[in-house]
């Protein structure tokens, strides 16, 4: 299908009115308080985007096997970007295990451990493109319910 020259410069002017409301929007969020996160440069531009929108997910963790849960975004990295995971547990036992998807300085995928019990973890994330994902288990009996979001 063929573009006019008018439905053209209409689809570049409404792609760049998107852009500039996004970029407005992880601007706004990006001056909220950090609390007691890491504030290097790669961090803050994921907290901006992560600010305005919000991405996460949940899950359930059992000690049967790793229980996946895929974020509602993407992530478009640069060298030496870390993306900061905050995880709760929402109710049940109170010690599983979190892993993340990483990625090493070549692309390649690996679980980053995020240790147990919830908090916060520093994600090697890069020049990748994706969806953050991770990966919850409770060792012993039981289970668990835990949110997540980049932060």
């Amino acid at each position: 299908m063929r573009l006019s020259l008018l439905a053209r410069s209409l689809v570049v002017a409404a792609a760049a009115a998107l852009t500039a409301g996004s970029l407005a929007e992880a601007g706004a969020a990006a001056s909220a308080p950090t609390h007691d996160r890491p504030s290097t440069p790669h961090v803050v531009a994921a907290e901006r985007y992560a600010a305005a929108s919000r991405c996460g997910g949940n899950l359930t963790a059992t000690p049967v096997a790793w229980s996946p849960s895929k974020g509602n975004c993407s992530v478009f990295g640069n060298p030496g970007l870390q993306l900061v995971i905050h995880w709760v547990i929402d109710g049940g036992v109170q010690n599983p295990a979190l892993q993340a998807k990483a990625y090493d300085s070549n692309g390649r995928k690996y679980w980053y451990h995020c240790g147990s019990g919830g908090g916060y973890c520093k994600v090697p994330w890069g020049n990748s493109v994706a969806v953050p994902e991770v990966r919850g288990r409770v060792f012993g009996a039981g289970a668990s319910h835990i949110r997540w979001e980049l932060s």
